[in-house]
């Protein structure tokens, strides 16, 4: 029965959880599993399986999201 509670939990959670995750609906699909920084390199987006960019991170105060080896971080 407390199983059934925390899935029920865990189902309402997600369902909650905003709608304005993805990023940009303008921004050219993408492929999985790609990661780019935003335009502004406030943070770092990630490709999700419906080939769409969601927010991955926001970069924390006095950095910026930049690349190392091809991928994004915030330095």
């Amino acid at each position: 029965m407390q199983f059934l509670a925390i899935i029920t939990l865990a189902a309402t959670a997600v369902l909650a959880l905003p709608s304005d995750i993805v990023e940009n609906r303008s921004d050219p699909e993408c492929k999985p599993p790609q990661y780019s920084c935003n335009g502004d390199k406030s943070g770092w987006r990630v490709c999700n399986v419906d080939e769409k960019w969601l927010v991955g991170g926001v970069c924390p105060k006095g950095t910026t999201c930049t690349y190392i080896h091809g991928l994004p971080y915030c330095t």
